[in-house]
């Protein structure tokens, strides 16, 4: 969803409004860091955005390290700004998420993705859960929040009541805003069951699957996968 938003002004009013629900989404991911029991370890933050879900889900974790991607290079200007108070290691890259993972080196603890992997088509999603499974670490974890269709339902039948709900709860946002949302979903959003999601998943070698936090709407989900 957020590519949608080119000055990010209206993104950050939903946000602010919390009609996305990232309060609840946080929350649920800081759960299920703590109750592995090992700490945050080194982060990678897939669409990270301006940062925002990062600082709600990693304050007072204190990570050992932290990279953020995103494909907007404003996006991560205002991420460089969330990130002035953070006291751990920070920094951010430029870059898709699917080529980001191809080609880092290096493992790591955490994968952070937040309303960025649902543009990837049905059929490129097992690519991704397979090319996160090889960055993880030992008792690695990701933590996703996307969006989540109901068992069964249509990309069609999910949109229209996406609309519904964004008619509806979208307060911070004009009237206008709210309908080029709308507009960005019908055309760009792929959103999956999460059964569905939980398969792929498994499929790709992690050993658990946990839903965290789903919306009162059920139009999202987050969703805790490990590799043991």
């Amino acid at each position: 969803m957020r590519g949608f938003f080119a000055d990010w002004a209206v993104y950050q009013a939903a946000v602010r409004g919390n009609s996305l629900r990232h309060r609840e989404a946080a929350a649920a991911m800081r759960a299920a860091i703590t109750a592995r029991g090992t700490g945050a370890g080194r982060v990678l933050d897939l669409g990270c955005g301006d940062a925002g879900m990062a600082s709600l889900v990693l304050a007072d974790l204190s990570p050992h390290s932290y990279l953020g991607i995103d494909l907007t290079p404003q996006a991560l200007a205002l991420a460089e700004r969330t990130a002035a108070a953070w006291a751990f290691p920070h920094a951010f890259q430029v870059g898709d998420l699917r080529t980001v993972l191809a080609h880092l080196s290096e493992t790591v603890d955490t994968v952070i993705v937040s309303l960025a992997m649902h543009h990837l088509p049905t059929s490129d999603k097992p690519e991704f859960f397979r090319l996160v499974r090889e960055r993880l670490g030992p008792a690695g974890l990701l933590l996703m929040y996307e969006p989540a269709s109901l068992p069964g339902e249509l990309r069609a039948d999910y949109c229209d009541r996406a609309a519904h709900a964004f008619r509806l709860h979208f307060t911070e946002v004009s009237p206008p805003d709210v309908e080029a949302i709308i507009d960005h979903v019908r055309s760009a959003d792929y959103p999956e069951p999460p059964g569905d999601y939980a398969r792929m998943a498994l499929d790709a070698g992690f050993r658990s699957v946990r839903v965290g936090y789903e919306d009162p709407d059920r139009l999202w989900a987050m969703i805790a996968i490990g590799v043991d």
